[in-house]
């Protein structure tokens, strides 16, 4: 060694760099020195850590611990290719020393919820300064800085008489906000540049590699390492490891990532548990024309997507929105004769699971139904169909439930808005000139705001359709449906208005639609030409039970009726208003064929009943929309209502 080398230089025999092969690392001396106090510094770390001066380590014995056992090879390591994460680096123009920081934690392997430690506050305030600093100092601070960080943010808290302090340290700040459960598992190996076999870097590094190839008479024999220009050896290619597996364990229950319902549900499990069954032969081209018959003569509400031919196509093409109305509306009708009972009530859970999911507002019983269904319907395909059938994507069905409870209901984050959006920008017409931006923010902001701008006083009313009467065959019933309404037999039919003062008029307004809570319903003197199906919502008795009715709307009309003021309750009633609206409907009568309830498809009869004072609906009675279909039983004609959730804009 020359005199100039021995001036410059010194062998360091820290912890690190006696690892090297040699024993010690030949570095300058100015490294040698930043050596020492790291190693110093990490000893006054432990010692603390372990005398349990601090005090907010002091509350965490149950904290989750890792364990990584060391591979026990001679000098090569066995690694799973499949499980785990990796990134070459390559040394070739270092000219520094490297300094490799491997830590060995021998405990076990559990990985936990990293929020859910008890050491964590239970303010939000307090829990987001502790994150903050953890990941600032840990990315920006080095060495002492980091101490004086905490050490500020401390004196801060007291300043603002916060009753919450941090550790004092780095590593008592991270274990209490579990950040080192990210990073102790990331190890470090040197790799071979030909055969691709690695060693631990914390262990005895050979000059040369000593593997052996499967047909090889001799070892590798590449070099592992290489001098620096300040003497030190170090490796030339590296190998960082990490179980993939470890990682979205700990991702996954921080709970961080929405799971998109359109394509996890209607992308994903519609579309494979379809691709399954014409794989497997269970339809057969006879049995898509089938249903594609039945889907032709199936009335659908407005804004659901109808299939006109992509049934019998065998599901080509299909987009989205085409999934997700085959999944609410035409596979529990049209299923039920080409499945068998084992693997349709299979679907049918499938299938009640998306009603509950695809509400606009959804409550914690409806999370709880949909996960109970989601979780039967993944049991059961576990046992009537091959392992394979299974995929990740149907795991995440079982995390539906937490991405709900943190981030509300479906609308709010999946992507059929996208979709939708980008239907918009292709049917905006730019007549091949510029300004396509401000054209499209145009539109964008007058959808928006249409009909939510507040008036002046001074504006003119809305215009409506000019008063029409009623026809002689719907007044008789009106006028019934108020004597029994307001217990008021003596109103007289409007002939007769000149011998009483308390008459019903037969003026009446009609509408072709009605906008009620987002979901728009129609009558048939609209523009579809046919009346919605709905279905009604009554109360028992009791007042406890529900029952549900299916009906047409004929037609939607206003009609203004003020009661009489000898009436008992009248004059205590403030908020009435002499205008109703109400929709004049056609019942389809219940045949008590209860075979199709489980599958929440309702069966009538396809003749609908006499008109009486029970067609005047007044419409906060009506609950959803209903999908008809024909529905025969040897040559009674029958009609089944399948009920649709709520549909809100996106």
């Amino acid at each position: 060694m020359s005199s100039t080398i021995k001036q410059n230089f010194e062998e360091c025999y820290c912890t690190k760099c006696i690892k090297n092969y040699n024993g010690y690392t030949l570095v300058s001396k100015r490294t040698a020195q930043r050596h020492g106090k790291k190693a110093a510094l990490k000893d006054a770390i432990r010692s603390e850590l372990e005398s349990g001066s601090v005090e907010v380590l002091a509350c965490q014995s149950d904290l989750p611990t890792l364990d990584i056992s060391p591979m026990s090879v001679d000098y090569e390591v066995d690694v799973d290719f499949n499980d785990m994460d990796f990134e070459y680096e390559s040394n070739e123009n270092a000219k520094d020393t490297v300094d490799i920081d491997v830590e060995e934690v021998d405990t076990e392997c559990l990985y936990e919820n990293m929020f859910s430690n008890t050491s964590m506050p239970e303010n939000p305030v307090h829990r987001f300064i502790a994150t903050f600093t953890v990941l600032f100092a840990s990315r920006y601070v080095v060495n002492k800085g980091a101490v004086v960080l905490i050490e500020f943010i401390n004196k801060l808290l007291k300043i603002y008489k916060q009753d919450f302090q941090l550790p004092t340290s780095l590593p008592g700040l991270q274990h209490m906000t579990g950040f080192c459960e990210l990073s102790k598992a990331i190890r470090r190996f040197v790799a071979c540049e030909d055969c691709h076999a690695i060693y631990k870097e914390n262990q005895s590094v050979p000059p040369c590699c000593v593997f052996v190839k499967t047909g090889a008479c001799a070892a590798c024999n590449c070099e592992l390492t290489k001098k620096s220009l300040s003497g030190a050896l170090v490796p030339k290619r590296s190998f960082h490891y990490q179980s993939i597996k470890n990682a979205f364990k700990i991702l996954f229950n921080l709970r961080g990532t929405i799971i998109d319902l359109m394509h996890n549900l209607f992308l994903g499990t519609a579309k494979r548990m379809m691709d399954q069954w014409i794989e497997r032969g269970v339809f057969g081209d006879r049995d898509f024309t089938a249903m594609q018959k039945i889907a032709d003569k199936m009335i659908v509400p407005r804004g659901y997507t109808a299939l006109k031919s992509k049934i019998g196509k065998k599901f080509a093409f299909m987009k989205a929105d085409e999934r997700k109305s085959w999944v609410l509306i035409y596979s529990p009708v049209v299923l039920k004769s080409v499945l068998s009972s084992l693997h349709f009530n299979n679907w049918v859970d499938f299938v009640h699971a998306c009603h509950h999911l695809v509400k606009p507002s959804i409550t914690f019983d409806d999370i709880n139904t949909a996960h109970r269904h989601l979780e039967k319907f993944c049991e059961k395909c576990n046992k009537i169909y091959i392992a394979t059938i299974l995929t990740c994507n149907m795991h995440l069905h079982l995390h539906i439930q937490e991405t709900i409870l943190d981030f509300g209901p479906v609308y709010s984050y999946w992507l059929f808005a996208f979709e939708r959006y980008n239907c918009l920008l292709k049917n905006i017409s730019t007549n091949g000139k510029n300004g396509f931006k401000a054209t499209f923010m145009r539109c964008f902001v007058e959808d928006i705001y249409k009909s939510n701008e507040p008036l002046p006083p001074t504006s003119f009313p809305l215009s409506v359709s000019k008063p029409s009467s009623t026809g002689d065959l719907d007044y008789p019933h009106l006028l019934e449906y108020y004597k029994l309404t307001y217990l008021t037999p003596d109103l007289v039919h409007y002939q007769n208005a000149a011998a009483s003062p308390f008459f019903v008029d037969n003026q009446i307004i009609k509408l072709k639609s009605i906008n009620i809570l987002g979901q728009v319903y129609y009558g048939n003197n609209g523009t579809t030409g046919r009346g919605s199906y709905v279905q009604s919502l009554f109360l028992g008795r009791d007042r406890s039970k529900e029952t549900t009715f299916t009906c047409q709307i004929k037609y939607i009309f206003i009609h203004s009726f003020t009661s009489p003021p000898m009436l008992p309750y009248y004059e205590a009633d403030f908020t009435h208003h002499d205008q109703h609206v109400f929709v004049f409907v056609n019942w389809l009568p219940l045949l008590g064929d209860k075979s199709r309830e489980k599958d929440g498809v309702d069966i009538c009869g396809s003749t609908p009943l006499p008109s009486n004072y029970h067609s005047i609906l007044s419409v906060h009675r009506i609950s959803l929309e209903v999908a008809i279909a024909n529905y025969t039983t040897g040559l009674v004609q029958k009609k089944t209502g399948n009920c649709l959730t709520k549909k809100a804009l996106c």
